[in-house]
């Protein structure tokens, strides 16, 4: 919780892959509150490409900040060993 911890995070997230990428799928909901279904496509550091589906549902308050991320998505085969 809090932007330090939202940093340390992906800080350490990001580097633990080659490339992303995304289709986006569906957007669904208003301009305060909206959930976005997308594939998204990584290369892995081994260079092996795995495409996982993922789903993000953002609240906005009324001055249009974000309040909330939550993303769902298992990212297990993405760190998982190669075949």
């Amino acid at each position: 919780q809090g932007k330090a911890a939202i940093l340390q995070t992906l800080g350490n997230y990001w580097p633990s892959f080659g490339r992303l990428s995304h289709d986006l799928l569906a957007v669904l909901g208003n301009d305060g509150d909206f959930m976005l279904e997308a594939l998204n496509h990584y290369t892995r550091l081994d260079g092996t490409e795995v495409t996982l589906r993922a789903v993000a549902i953002t609240s906005r308050n009324p001055d249009g900040t974000v309040t909330s991320v939550r993303v769902y998505s298992d990212t297990a085969p993405l760190f998982a060993p190669a075949h």
